[in-house]
């Protein structure tokens, strides 16, 4: 897809389908736009077809210092510029146009090149003076009106080139003191300055310029962008498109190995989710199943204590015994065995006495000569008991 239209950019840029930029002047242009515009293929495209229209401008990268004196690397294209797009024509200025790096939702600068400017080049009476300021910069009309989705850089150097072709304005008033002596002239004078082959205005040209002396170095932005050749031209678009080929199949690449690695970590985390779906459930189903057996047995027991009941309510309302007194029933067989019983009890209390009284001993509440008359005392009466029960129970052994 980027080549074709990287293709159909070419195919506009001259009439026969091919550009006359050449192909180091291309690379350039191709490379620096990218890392320092917003919108680097209209910015390439725009650049591209104005170097192409216009043969008289160069491209080059300077730092721009804006009105606030903030410096930044900007694309400008600098050169002469006369009426018609042609340098060599009677009115021509130098100009600098500054491509901002938000284009084309801005238009670009313009200024006049005042190291290079000549005022002898350029009548003062041009319409193209009302839009010049005292420090050089351009306000052309187009710029008052700019629109990103229909305007470009070629639009703005054709209605330069067009302001620098109108007639001059200054003669007119010129004429009112003798508005008799010459009507003709003045009907004749304003169409005379946009034809270079008249005779009256072949004289005010200026010499051709002198031939430059033959330089060692190459300069990529002085390439003559009149070559002609249809095998350079091929061999250009042949390698911009295997350029674009190239940062195609990264982008591809990229992208795919990005929507391969976050596949691959969304198929973990489904897997991990499964996982933990498939442990809460057979933990649940362990509970549900602890809980039914758990109401089975609750059932059971239900079931046994009912019965239980029921057996104790038989029992209590077939029993005679409910005004009777359990202290006068629970009582042994014999005599003996009753007074073992009375025996036990006295022994078990005679205990627990000497035991409180070693507390109160040891709390200081009893002083040690009362412990030691009283804990005599328990002593001797726990021994007796204890001799009746011996004595008791060893017919019984």
């Amino acid at each position: 897809m980027m080549t074709k239209k990287r293709e159909e950019v070419s195919s506009k840029m001259s009439p026969n389908g091919k550009i006359s930029v050449p192909e180091g002047v291309v690379n350039w242009l191709f490379k620096v736009i990218q890392p320092i515009y917003e919108d680097g293929r209209r910015t390439f495209h725009d650049s591209l077809a104005l170097l192409d229209r216009f043969h008289c401008l160069r491209p080059r990268t300077r730092v721009f210092t804006h009105p606030d004196g903030t410096p930044q690397l900007l694309l400008s294209l600098y050169g002469t510029i006369g009426s018609g797009g042609n340098a060599s024509s009677p009115n021509c200025v130098p100009v600098i146009m500054w491509v901002p790096n938000l284009y084309p939702v801005k238009p670009p600068f313009i200024s006049i090149d005042l190291e290079n400017f000549d005022m002898n080049t350029i009548s003062s009476s041009l319409p193209i003076q009302a839009y010049i300021d005292s420090n050089g910069w351009v306000a052309l009309p187009i710029l008052g009106r700019w629109d990103p989705a229909t305007m470009n850089l070629t639009m703005i150097v054709q209605e330069f080139t067009s302001l620098l072709s109108e007639p001059s304005q200054d003669r007119v008033p010129s004429l009112p003191p003798k508005p008799n002596v010459q009507p003709s002239l003045e009907r004749t004078t304003p169409p005379l300055p946009p034809k270079p082959n008249s005779p009256h205005v072949q004289p005010p040209l200026p010499p051709p310029p002198p031939p430059q002396p033959p330089s060692n170095t190459v300069d990529l932005m002085d390439i003559d962008n009149t070559d002609s050749s249809s095998t350079n031209h091929h061999e250009m678009l042949h390698n911009l498109q295997l350029v674009v080929n190239e940062l195609y199949r990264e982008d591809v690449d990229y992208v795919a190995d990005k929507i391969l690695t976050r596949q691959t970590i969304m198929q973990d985390s489904i897997a991990r989710f499964h996982e933990m779906i498939a442990i809460d459930r057979n933990h649940l189903q362990a509970v549900e199943q602890a809980i039914a057996q758990t109401m089975r047995s609750l059932n059971a027991q239900i079931d046994v204590l009912t019965a239980e009941r029921a057996n104790v309510q038989q029992f209590s309302s077939a029993s005679p015994l409910d005004g009777e007194d359990m202290s006068s029933i629970a009582v042994a067989q014999t005599e003996g065995l009753n007074q073992l019983y009375k025996l036990v009890a006295k022994d078990y209390a005679l205990t627990d006495t000497i035991e409180c009284l070693s507390r109160m001993l040891h709390r200081g509440t009893v002083p040690l000569d009362t412990f030691v008359k009283q804990g005599r005392e328990l002593a001797r009466q726990q021994f007796l008991v204890r001799w009746h029960i011996q004595r008791i129970t060893s017919p019984l052994a």
